[in-house]
């Protein structure tokens, strides 16, 4: 007969002394079929006589059943054999692949057979009987169960496996209608029965309702008309899903990156998590990039760089195991930035005991607004740093430092402060703060002519910058207005003299220091009148006398701004060309002196000079004395002649008595004399009369400044004489 593949497939026996049943198989061709009992032949002994195979057929598993009869030593009985499909007996039939049955009282054939679907062996045949044979079919259950399925596999899924075989290669005899699919949890201590019949040849199946995460074992055992046959081996396999949503997401900006960081899914899906996706947008999450398909880690964090400082940016992870991709998170946004930049153009302008600081915002912002500064103070050059305000808190870009020393030197800078820290400081600016200096104390005042010589002492504080200079002011109606003398001395000399002044008007005066901070405090008030020596007293006329002579004068017609309180006398006795002082100071106002002590006879010079409190002043012009003794003679006989000065005339009514003898000779002063001839007299003797000698001055010139005023005056005898008989002065006469 023909076999399912094609196959000639030859059912008889064999003649080797005693026949045996003989299966032979063909390929299409004609050659044997070395896959089929490696030569294409099987043989088999059945009894102890002669067996003789007589019809063939194949079941579906490829067996090869064999009829005929086998002689047992008496009678020939039907006798079916069953070869596997690759020539061996199949032990699965009759338990050795041999089965012999007695039909009848005699012998019996077996000729012809058939396979049922169900594995079933039909057999036609002869039964001999003692007195006739008979038609004889007989019916085996032929089939046993399936054998085991091999190849079993699964692959994993959500809740579920794939679960996929190779049928048995033996049916058993029979055709397969189903498999068993069992699991088991426990390394297959027990089994659980996934489904008991597919119902269905195919050799596939999903077990679904699992657990995903947990190790299964399955195993699938095929099922004919028999029953279920062996199981076989056993595949293990674990049901997993993507993994569920991180949660948590948040991102930490930085320099041109953002740190993403999140929390692991509540589920794996079944399989460890091996990864996570991440991705980005910049347009608010229309649109989505890939930062990075798989980070390789299970690490829940991740830096994403080279970012754009300034630009939002959205992100979203995803979680990724042997499955797959898991689900996107929630998105988390984040701005990637920088501390500011350096602050510019930093300025300080000091102050008392501050400094105002100023300057530019930071050309960049880092990617994120300003939103304060930070200022530091040195007072070691920069060696180290003290915090002034960490963070102002204002986006203003000037600050004031306060409660500093004055006269110190500081260093500042300043920093930007933004979201993500505090930037890089400016340069350093150094200020020294300062105020207006004290006033100055000790102000006093020396008065001179038309002017005051000022001197006081620094002040005690110089409000911590060196004083450069003084402002000095003057009022002339007691402090009620003031007007500035000189705005700064620019000279640290505490002196100076204010010129161009009235002599004799008091002036009050001040003083103030000035530095770089300004002008500072005044001081106290001085007050002073410019001054200077008296004016030449003029008139000075001189009264001779016995040792002495009476000196008048008139004072001066400028005091020099200060009373005159005495003067200064004195003579010379050489002409002028020394002086001698005979008093320095009268301590009077009184213009009238007498010099005592002098020598009668003796020309003498005198001068006076005013005394104030400016000194003494300039002296005046000098006259001339002659101081002489009184005459005691009784007698006097007129001289010959008579000197009279030139510029006196005698009065015509003045007439020398008849009973008066003159004296002989007269002397007049020798200073500045004319002679003149007096006729002689008669001898007559008369009493003597004593005439006091009267000194007159000689032609001199009148004082450069012009006559003084005429001094009180008598009239005596018809002339005029000053108080006290004194005469004029000759230029009051001409």
């Amino acid at each position: 007969m023909e076999a399912s593949d094609g196959d000639v497939l030859v059912g008889g026996s064999t003649d080797d002394g005693d026949d045996d049943i003989l299966a032979v198989r063909l390929t299409p061709v004609g050659v044997l079929d070395t896959a089929f009992s490696s030569d294409g032949k099987a043989t088999v002994a059945i009894g102890s006589g002669n067996d003789v195979g007589y019809g063939v057929a194949e079941q579906d598993d490829g067996s090869v059943v064999v009829v005929g009869t086998s002689h047992d030593g008496s009678f020939e009985d039907i006798a079916v054999v069953r070869f596997t499909s690759a020539g061996a007996l199949d032990t699965g039939f009759s338990g050795d692949g041999k089965l012999t049955t007695d039909s009848g009282s005699g012998d019996a054939f077996g000729y012809g057979v058939v396979l049922t679907s169900a594995g079933k062996v039909v057999v036609a045949g002869e039964a001999v009987g003692t007195s006739d044979a008979d038609f004889a079919v007989l019916v085996y259950e032929g089939a046993s169960a399936p054998g085991a399925p091999t190849s079993l596999g699964g692959i994993a899924g959500d809740q579920q496996v794939e679960l996929s075989w190779t049928a048995p290669t033996g049916n058993g005899g029979a055709s397969l209608t189903g498999y068993k699919v069992e699991s088991s949890t426990n390394s297959g201590s027990s089994w659980s029965t996934v489904v008991a019949d597919t119902g269905s040849t195919s050799t596939s199946h999903t077990a679904t309702s699992l657990t995903n995460g947990t190790e299964y074992l399955f195993r699938v055992s095929a099922i004919n008309a028999v029953g279920t046959g062996t199981a076989s081996g056993t595949t293990s396999s674990k049901p997993m899903t993507t993994p569920g949503v991180p949660t948590s997401l948040g991102g930490t900006a930085g320099d041109t990156q953002v740190g993403l960081s999140w929390t692991a899914p509540a589920s794996d899906g079944g399989s460890a998590l091996t990864g996570y996706r991440v991705e980005s947008s910049t347009n608010s999450g229309s649109s989505w990039s890939t930062v990075v398909a798989d980070t390789g880690s299970a690490s829940a964090s991740y830096t994403v760089t080279s970012l754009a400082n300034g630009t939002e940016v959205d992100f979203r992870v995803s979680a990724i195991n042997v499955v797959g991709t898991g689900s996107a998170s929630s998105s988390a946004t984040a701005t990637p930035r920088t501390t500011p930049g350096q602050p510019g153009s930093l300025s300080a302008t000091e102050g008392t005991a501050q400094v105002d600081l100023s300057w530019s915002d930071p050309s960049s912002d880092g990617g994120s607004a300003v939103t304060g500064y930070k200022v530091e103070q040195s007072t070691d050059s920069g060696l180290t740093w003290a915090t002034v305000a960490a963070d102002t808190g204002s986006t203003s870009t000037s600050h004031t430092v306060t409660s500093l020393v004055n006269g110190t030197s500081y260093s500042f800078r300043v920093a930007a402060v933004n979201a993500a820290g505090t930037g890089a400081t400016s340069s350093t600016v150094t200020a020294t703060p300062r105020s207006t200096s004290d006033a100055p104390t000790g102000l006093s005042g020396t008065p001179g002519d038309q002017q005051v010589a000022l001197a006081w002492s620094a002040p005690s504080d110089s409000g911590g910058s060196a004083v450069t200079g003084y402002r000095v002011e003057q009022s002339a109606d007691g402090g009620s207005d003031w007007s500035t003398v000189v705005a700064d001395t620019g000279s640290t000399s505490t002196n100076y003299t204010v010129t161009g002044l009235a002599n004799g008007s008091m002036y009050a005066f001040r003083v103030a220091a000035v530095n770089v901070a300004g002008t500072g405090g005044t001081s106290s008030t001085a007050s002073e009148t410019p001054r200077t020596t008296p004016g030449r007293p003029i008139g000075v006329v001189s009264e001779d006398g016995d040792a002495q002579s009476a000196l008048t004068w008139t004072a001066p017609t400028s005091a020099g701004g200060a009373a005159v309180t005495g003067y200064l006398v004195e003579q010379s006795s050489d002409g002028g060309t020394t002086w001698s002082t005979v008093v320095a100071d009268t301590g009077s106002t009184s213009t009238a002196y007498t010099v005592t002590s002098l020598a009668n006879g003796t020309g003498y010079l005198f001068r006076v000079s005013a005394v104030n409190a400016a000194g003494t002043g300039s002296a005046s012009s000098a006259v001339s004395a002659n101081p002489v003794a009184p005459t005691t003679s009784t007698t006097t006989t007129a001289p010959a002649t008579t000197t009279v000065p030139a510029a006196t005339t005698v009065p015509a009514t003045t007439t020398v008595p008849a009973t008066t003898t003159a004296p002989a000779t007269t002397s007049a002063p020798s200073v500045g004399t004319t002679t003149t001839a007096v006729p002689p007299t008669t001898s007559t003797t008369v009493p003597t009369i004593t005439v006091p000698t009267i000194t007159m001055p000689s032609t001199t010139p009148p004082p450069s400044d012009g006559p003084p005023p005429l001094p009180p005056m008598t009239i005596i005898d018809g002339r005029l004489y000053q108080d006290g008989g004194i005469p004029l002065p000759p230029y009051y006469l001409g």
